[in-house]
């Protein structure tokens, strides 16, 4: 590998198509693995694959090694920081050669141009790179990895060398002559449409390549070097990211393609692309995956400009009833609605969220029924309302009205019955999970608001009725571990109360449950088994509150 870190002719420069950084731990510890199994000899790093730049004999693009490439630059560093911090001067700017080279006379230029997203903020040259490195607030994921795994690196080199012997320096030196001496297979391709190629279909070790990662080369390989479109790709990613939910890359990519243009799975999608866009719709295709990262952030956190639609409120609070339970399903139809009301007018998109809401929480948060139907559905109604040509507003209404009938008809076809939703709902219990946690919360907001209250305006908690520690009440947890987490043992209490409440005899407990402002608490007493409150009260209120949510929510 000295080859590439060593010769003063030699720099390499990652493409923007590429990837970012996406090294873990588990590739960290692969690397070190290696390299200590073989602690006198050259241990085998993997393939090089590089494009000779037509106007620069001295840089390269490389193709496949970037994570390697990488990587083994920011071990040099950390050994040669550690070196720094302990005198051995010398040794630290010989390791510092690999990583930078500066000619009798001449500017310092560094070895490695790394991805994209770690340029951002010149961060790999702070944190890096710079023979006086800086610390640096990471803003991508990228970034992120690079911090964590140099922190691996350190830890290795605690546990596995000897800090504070008199040979603790020779140690480092070593493992930077066994790094710079490995081997490679170095491979160089002279025209770009080869290495393009090769970058689809190459992986010779590390992180699969992701049909973002795959898109990301097709479009800005047709895209001209100049004009921020790899920035625009970037900031989408950087949303994406912050976003978090679960949600991707490829994911958000995904949601973005079946919304507007046709159904594929993550694995097929790519090729659907590549048939679909050609390399002049590029950059449109690039500014659309922008626009709707800013639309995915909008959905997910429940915040909605008001630019999209005068009643962006309403809308909002149907989205924080849907992301609530974690559903994803309904994101490429919520994408293609909001991206669509001003120019279909579609006056109260809200109304049509509550309807997906009502069978989101049926279908996928109780029933917990299949979902791929479902989302072929919520991507046809998007590309429907997406492909809408009108003439006269007359048109226009009769067409997007039969868009909606018709979508409101199959969903209440999909919808669950009473019965297999009573049979799904007196079954749920009380888990520690947050999302669990949220749906309780969620079913008891419709049933505080069925039964005339409205919605909780207050911090609650959720309460067992019969506690899990149930000694006062004169049982014990065995005798009740079949039933204390069910549903109809569930319910809300004021934060507040939550110290009055604790494990109290029923004698004490209940009536501060009766007095309780929230409503769902006065009807507790109609589920009293001779003035008790036992198995037979918990599995009549069970089967209460589903036929009480189930006649609330049924009509779609």
């Amino acid at each position: 590998m000295s080859s590439i870190t060593e010769g003063s002719n030699v720099f390499l420069n990652v493409p923007r198509y590429q990837r970012g950084y996406a090294w873990t731990r588990d590739n960290i510890d692969d690397l070190l693995r290696d390299m200590s199994a073989v602690p006198s000899g050259q241990f085998f790093v993997g393939t090089v694959i590089l494009h000779i730049q037509q106007n620069d004999s001295e840089t390269y693009n490389l193709i496949d090694g970037q994570q390697r490439m990488t990587t083994c630059t920011m071990l040099l560093a950390t050994i040669r920081d550690k070196l720094m911090s302990l005198g051995s001067t010398e040794d630290a700017l010989r390791i510092h050669q690999h990583i930078s080279s500066k000619p009798l006379g001449g500017e310092e230029r560094y070895r490695l141009m790394p991805c994209a997203e770690l340029l951002e903020n010149d961060f790999f040259e702070n944190h890096v790179q710079k023979k006086n490195p800086v610390q640096q607030r990471p803003i991508n994921k990228s970034q992120r990895n690079v911090i964590d795994n140099m922190k691996e690196f350190e830890k290795w080199i605690e546990e596995n060398l000897s800090p504070g012997a008199p040979e603790f320096s020779s140690q480092l030196v070593d493992v930077a002559i066994r790094l710079t001496k490995s081997k490679i297979i170095l491979i160089k391709v002279e025209h770009a449409e080869d290495a393009y190629k090769i970058f689809e279909s190459v992986n010779a070790r590390g992180v699969e390549l992701s049909v973002a990662d795959l898109l990301k080369n097709y479009l800005l390989q047709n895209l001209p070097e100049h004009g921020g479109h790899e920035h625009n790709w970037l900031n989408a990613q950087r949303v994406v990211e912050r976003v978090g939910q679960g949600v991707s890359m490829p994911k958000f990519v995904r949601y973005s393609w079946i919304s507007r243009f046709q159904f594929d799975s993550e694995k097929n999608m790519f090729r659907g692309i590549k048939e679909e866009i050609s390399p002049s719709d590029c950059d449109d295709f690039l500014n659309m995956l922008s626009d709707d990262a800013n639309l995915l952030e909008q959905i997910l956190t429940s915040n909605v400009d008001p630019e999209l639609s005068p009643r962006f409120r309403e809308i909002n609070k149907m989205l924080s009833n849907i992301n609530m339970t974690g559903v994803k399903q309904f994101v490429p139809f919520a994408m293609g609605l909001l991206r669509n009301c001003e120019r279909l007018k579609i006056e109260k998109p809200d109304h049509v969220l509550r309807t997906v809401e009502r069978f989101l929480f049926r279908y996928n948060t109780i029933c917990n029924l299949p979902s791929n139907r479902v989302e072929r559905l919520f991507s046809r109604i998007s590309r429907d309302l997406e492909s809408l040509e009108f003439e006269n507003p007359e048109d226009l209404r009769i067409e997007r009205d039969r868009i909606f009938n018709r979508f409101r008809t199959t969903l209440q076809d999909l919808n669950p019955t009473k019965e297999a939703f009573v049979e799904k709902f007196v079954n749920i219990e009380y888990k520690s999970s947050s999302q669990q946690k949220t749906i309780i919360r969620r079913i008891f907001a419709i049933v505080n608001s069925t039964i005339g209250t409205g919605e909780l305006t207050y911090e609650t908690n959720i309460e067992h009725i019969l506690p899990q520690k149930p000694e006062q009440w004169g049982l014990t947890r065995e005798e009740i571990e079949e039933y204390v987490n069910n549903i109809g043992n569930l319910t809300l209490i004021q934060k507040q109360l939550n110290s009055r409440m604790g494990n109290k005899a029923f004698e004490e407990k209940f009536p501060l449950l009766m007095e309780s402002e929230i409503r769902i608490n006065s009807t507790l007493d109609a589920y009293l088994d001779n003035g008790n409150w036992n198995e037979k009260s918990i599995e009549e209120r069970a089967k209460s509150l589903a036929e009480l949510v189930n006649s609330t929510t049924y009509s779609i």
